[in-house]
Protein backbone atom coordinates (compact mmCIF):
# COMPACT_ATOMS: atom_id res chain seq x y z
CA UNK A 1 0.00 0.00 0.00
CA UNK A 2 2.64 2.16 1.16
CA UNK A 3 4.32 1.66 -2.16
CA UNK A 4 1.89 2.00 -4.31
CA UNK A 5 0.86 5.67 -2.43
CA UNK A 6 4.21 6.63 -3.37
CA UNK A 7 3.98 5.65 -7.07
CA UNK A 8 0.50 7.62 -6.98
CA UNK A 9 1.92 10.72 -4.95
CA UNK A 10 4.93 10.74 -7.83
CA UNK A 11 2.54 11.35 -10.74
CA UNK A 12 0.44 13.62 -8.89
CA UNK A 13 3.48 15.65 -8.46
CA UNK A 14 5.25 15.90 -11.68
CA UNK A 15 2.18 14.74 -14.28
CA UNK A 16 4.53 12.44 -15.91
CA UNK A 17 2.95 8.81 -16.04
CA UNK A 18 6.68 7.64 -17.16
CA UNK A 19 8.98 9.87 -14.74
CA UNK A 20 6.35 8.36 -12.01
CA UNK A 21 6.59 4.67 -13.48
CA UNK A 22 10.38 4.85 -13.74
CA UNK A 23 11.46 6.70 -10.46
CA UNK A 24 9.36 4.43 -8.13
CA UNK A 25 11.53 1.68 -8.36
CA UNK A 26 14.44 3.95 -7.57
CA UNK A 27 12.57 6.00 -4.57
CA UNK A 28 11.77 2.58 -2.56
CA UNK A 29 15.69 1.11 -3.43
CA UNK A 30 16.88 4.72 -2.22
CA UNK A 31 14.32 4.90 0.87
CA UNK A 32 15.64 1.07 2.01
CA UNK A 33 19.49 1.95 1.13
CA UNK A 34 19.96 4.89 2.73
CA UNK A 35 17.05 4.29 6.21
CA UNK A 36 14.69 6.97 5.10
CA UNK A 37 10.59 6.84 4.89
CA UNK A 38 9.43 5.96 1.59
CA UNK A 39 7.20 9.41 1.82
CA UNK A 40 10.24 11.33 2.15
CA UNK A 41 12.78 9.97 -0.52
CA UNK A 42 8.89 10.01 -2.69
CA UNK A 43 8.60 14.08 -2.00
CA UNK A 44 12.54 14.54 -2.79
CA UNK A 45 11.95 12.62 -6.56
CA UNK A 46 8.72 14.74 -7.18
CA UNK A 47 10.42 18.00 -6.28
CA UNK A 48 13.72 17.20 -7.93
CA UNK A 49 12.39 16.46 -11.53
CA UNK A 50 9.70 19.24 -10.75
CA UNK A 51 12.19 22.33 -9.98
CA UNK A 52 15.37 20.82 -11.66
CA UNK A 53 14.14 18.86 -14.16
CA UNK A 54 15.90 15.54 -12.99
CA UNK A 55 15.02 12.53 -14.97
CA UNK A 56 14.80 9.00 -13.44
CA UNK A 57 17.66 8.21 -15.42
CA UNK A 58 19.60 11.32 -13.34
CA UNK A 59 17.85 10.39 -9.83
CA UNK A 60 19.98 7.99 -8.39
CA UNK A 61 23.03 10.30 -8.20
CA UNK A 62 21.38 13.22 -7.42
CA UNK A 63 19.52 11.28 -4.60
CA UNK A 64 22.74 10.14 -2.91
CA UNK A 65 24.12 13.77 -3.10
CA UNK A 66 21.18 14.71 -1.42
CA UNK A 67 21.59 11.72 1.31
CA UNK A 68 25.01 13.00 1.84
CA UNK A 69 24.71 16.27 2.37
CA UNK A 70 22.07 15.30 4.93
CA UNK A 71 24.12 12.76 6.58
CA UNK A 72 26.31 16.20 7.27
CA UNK A 73 24.16 17.33 10.06
CA UNK A 74 22.07 20.02 10.55
CA UNK A 75 19.61 19.80 8.16
CA UNK A 76 18.15 16.54 7.81
CA UNK A 77 17.08 14.78 4.27
CA UNK A 78 13.53 15.11 5.24
CA UNK A 79 14.07 18.82 6.17
CA UNK A 80 15.71 18.82 2.30
CA UNK A 81 12.74 17.22 0.80
CA UNK A 82 10.26 20.01 3.02
CA UNK A 83 12.36 22.58 1.63
CA UNK A 84 12.92 21.63 -1.96
CA UNK A 85 9.91 23.63 -3.59
CA UNK A 86 11.24 26.87 -1.65
CA UNK A 87 15.15 26.01 -2.71
CA UNK A 88 13.91 25.13 -6.36
CA UNK A 89 11.41 27.69 -6.78
CA UNK A 90 13.68 29.80 -8.87
CA UNK A 91 16.46 27.70 -9.56
CA UNK A 92 15.39 26.66 -13.48
CA UNK A 93 14.58 30.40 -14.00
CA UNK A 94 18.47 31.60 -12.48
CA UNK A 95 19.94 28.85 -14.68
CA UNK A 96 20.12 25.99 -12.31
CA UNK A 97 18.26 22.99 -14.50
CA UNK A 98 19.33 19.65 -14.54
CA UNK A 99 21.66 17.28 -11.86
CA UNK A 100 24.16 19.81 -13.16
CA UNK A 101 21.88 22.78 -12.19
CA UNK A 102 21.63 20.79 -8.63
CA UNK A 103 24.46 19.67 -8.23
CA UNK A 104 25.77 23.44 -8.69
CA UNK A 105 23.30 23.94 -5.96
CA UNK A 106 24.44 21.62 -3.60
CA UNK A 107 27.86 22.78 -3.58
CA UNK A 108 26.82 26.02 -2.82
CA UNK A 109 25.04 24.37 0.15
CA UNK A 110 28.06 22.56 1.73
CA UNK A 111 29.93 25.84 1.19
CA UNK A 112 26.51 27.70 3.25
CA UNK A 113 27.54 24.74 6.15
CA UNK A 114 31.07 26.55 6.16
CA UNK A 115 29.48 30.04 6.77
CA UNK A 116 28.94 31.45 10.19
CA UNK A 117 25.49 30.17 11.26
CA UNK A 118 23.27 27.18 10.68
CA UNK A 119 23.01 25.16 7.51
CA UNK A 120 19.36 25.83 7.68
CA UNK A 121 20.28 29.72 7.57
CA UNK A 122 22.35 28.91 4.66
CA UNK A 123 19.62 27.72 2.81
CA UNK A 124 18.26 30.69 3.00
CA UNK A 125 21.03 32.76 2.31
CA UNK A 126 21.89 30.20 -0.83
CA UNK A 127 17.99 30.54 -2.03
CA UNK A 128 18.10 34.45 -1.75
CA UNK A 129 21.20 34.66 -4.08
CA UNK A 130 19.40 32.19 -6.66
CA UNK A 131 16.05 34.48 -6.26
CA UNK A 132 18.16 37.16 -6.93
CA UNK A 133 19.52 36.16 -10.33
CA UNK A 134 15.86 34.44 -11.24
CA UNK A 135 14.14 37.86 -10.67
CA UNK A 136 16.79 39.94 -12.17
CA UNK A 137 16.70 42.03 -8.83
CA UNK A 138 20.45 41.66 -9.00
CA UNK A 139 20.98 43.21 -12.35
CA UNK A 140 20.53 46.40 -11.36
CA UNK A 141 23.40 46.78 -8.47
CA UNK A 142 25.95 44.73 -10.60
CA UNK A 143 25.39 46.48 -13.21
CA UNK A 144 26.63 49.94 -11.09
CA UNK A 145 29.68 47.56 -10.74
CA UNK A 146 30.32 47.05 -14.56
CA UNK A 147 28.48 43.65 -14.75
CA UNK A 148 25.95 43.26 -17.75
CA UNK A 149 24.32 40.06 -16.48
CA UNK A 150 21.33 40.12 -19.26
CA UNK A 151 24.67 40.27 -22.00
CA UNK A 152 26.56 37.72 -19.96
CA UNK A 153 23.72 35.57 -19.80
CA UNK A 154 23.28 36.02 -23.71
CA UNK A 155 26.87 34.83 -23.96
CA UNK A 156 26.17 31.43 -22.22
CA UNK A 157 27.81 32.32 -19.08
CA UNK A 158 26.16 30.41 -16.20
CA UNK A 159 25.51 31.07 -12.68
CA UNK A 160 28.68 30.28 -11.13
CA UNK A 161 30.57 32.48 -13.75
CA UNK A 162 28.33 35.41 -13.11
CA UNK A 163 29.41 35.12 -9.82
CA UNK A 164 33.08 35.14 -10.66
CA UNK A 165 32.60 37.89 -12.34
CA UNK A 166 31.30 39.34 -8.77
CA UNK A 167 34.43 38.23 -7.13
CA UNK A 168 37.16 39.99 -9.87
CA UNK A 169 35.03 42.95 -9.56
CA UNK A 170 34.86 42.88 -5.86
CA UNK A 171 37.99 40.93 -5.09
CA UNK A 172 35.70 38.55 -3.23
CA UNK A 173 36.34 41.31 0.20
CA UNK A 174 32.82 41.56 2.57
CA UNK A 175 32.84 44.81 2.28
CA UNK A 176 32.46 45.14 -1.13
CA UNK A 177 30.43 42.61 -1.12
CA UNK A 178 28.02 44.31 1.12
CA UNK A 179 27.29 46.66 -1.51
CA UNK A 180 25.30 44.15 -3.16
CA UNK A 181 24.21 41.36 -0.62
CA UNK A 182 23.07 40.82 2.64
CA UNK A 183 22.69 39.29 5.88
CA UNK A 184 22.42 35.26 5.42
CA UNK A 185 23.58 35.79 1.50
CA UNK A 186 26.45 37.93 2.17
CA UNK A 187 27.45 35.37 5.01
CA UNK A 188 27.46 32.57 1.82
CA UNK A 189 28.99 34.35 -0.87
CA UNK A 190 31.74 35.84 1.41
CA UNK A 191 32.44 32.30 2.42
CA UNK A 192 33.58 31.52 -0.89
CA UNK A 193 34.21 35.49 -1.51
CA UNK A 194 37.41 34.67 0.93
CA UNK A 195 38.59 31.65 -0.94
CA UNK A 196 39.10 33.76 -3.64
CA UNK A 197 40.70 36.59 -2.45
CA UNK A 198 43.47 34.10 -0.38
CA UNK A 199 44.36 33.52 -4.04
CA UNK A 200 44.66 36.43 -5.37
CA UNK A 201 46.64 37.64 -2.83
CA UNK A 202 48.79 34.44 -2.42
CA UNK A 203 49.47 34.31 -5.97
CA UNK A 204 52.41 35.97 -8.07
CA UNK A 205 52.69 37.92 -11.13
CA UNK A 206 50.36 40.44 -12.84
CA UNK A 207 46.62 41.15 -12.24
CA UNK A 208 45.62 38.92 -15.08
CA UNK A 209 47.90 35.98 -13.71
CA UNK A 210 46.89 36.45 -9.95
CA UNK A 211 42.62 37.02 -11.47
CA UNK A 212 43.17 33.41 -13.07
CA UNK A 213 44.62 31.83 -10.31
CA UNK A 214 41.68 33.28 -7.94
CA UNK A 215 38.47 32.14 -10.32
CA UNK A 216 40.55 28.45 -10.32
CA UNK A 217 40.25 28.67 -6.97
CA UNK A 218 36.97 29.69 -6.89
CA UNK A 219 36.08 26.63 -9.52
CA UNK A 220 38.07 23.78 -7.41
CA UNK A 221 36.36 24.78 -4.20
CA UNK A 222 32.83 24.54 -6.03
CA UNK A 223 33.59 21.73 -7.30
CA UNK A 224 35.32 19.84 -4.28
CA UNK A 225 32.15 20.93 -2.21
CA UNK A 226 30.20 19.42 -4.76
CA UNK A 227 31.57 16.10 -4.11
CA UNK A 228 29.55 13.66 -2.47
CA UNK A 229 30.27 11.57 0.74
CA UNK A 230 28.38 8.90 -0.91
CA UNK A 231 27.57 7.07 -4.55
CA UNK A 232 24.58 5.60 -5.56
CA UNK A 233 26.02 2.41 -5.76
CA UNK A 234 26.68 2.33 -1.74
CA UNK A 235 23.46 2.99 -0.89
CA UNK A 236 21.60 0.37 -3.50
CA UNK A 237 23.83 -2.00 -2.54
CA UNK A 238 22.83 -1.46 0.99
CA UNK A 239 19.06 -1.29 0.02
CA UNK A 240 20.26 -4.90 -1.33
CA UNK A 241 21.27 -6.44 1.58
CA UNK A 242 18.47 -5.15 3.38
CA UNK A 243 15.74 -6.86 0.67
CA UNK A 244 17.03 -9.86 1.93
CA UNK A 245 15.69 -9.67 5.09
CA UNK A 246 12.09 -11.57 5.45
CA UNK A 247 10.29 -8.16 6.25
CA UNK A 248 11.90 -6.77 3.07
CA UNK A 249 10.77 -9.22 1.05
CA UNK A 250 7.53 -8.88 1.72
CA UNK A 251 7.68 -5.08 0.72
CA UNK A 252 9.19 -6.52 -2.51
CA UNK A 253 6.27 -8.46 -3.48
CA UNK A 254 4.46 -5.25 -2.00
CA UNK A 255 5.93 -3.26 -4.77
CA UNK A 256 4.91 -5.76 -7.36
CA UNK A 257 1.81 -5.57 -6.05
CA UNK A 258 2.21 -1.62 -6.54
CA UNK A 259 3.41 -1.87 -10.41
CA UNK A 260 0.75 -3.85 -11.34
CA UNK A 261 -1.78 -1.35 -9.45
CA UNK A 262 0.21 1.35 -11.82
CA UNK A 263 -0.37 -0.59 -15.18
CA UNK A 264 -3.34 -1.21 -15.08
CA UNK A 265 -4.28 2.61 -13.94
CA UNK A 266 -2.11 4.42 -16.41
Amino acid sequence: EEVGKSISDLYAAVGDTKFAREASKVVAEFATGAHEPLEVMTNLAGGLNEKFGVTAKELPDVLATVVSLGNKGGVSVADLADKIGIIGANARVAGLDGAKGFGTMVSWLNIADNAPGTLKKGIAGVSGIIDSFATKTIDKPLKTMGIDVPAMRKAGADFNQIIGKVFEKTGGKEGALAKIFSGDQLKVISEMGRTYAQAFDETEGNVKTKTKAALEAFENALQEAGKSQLDAKAIQEEAAREMETPEKKIATAMEKLAQTFTDEKF
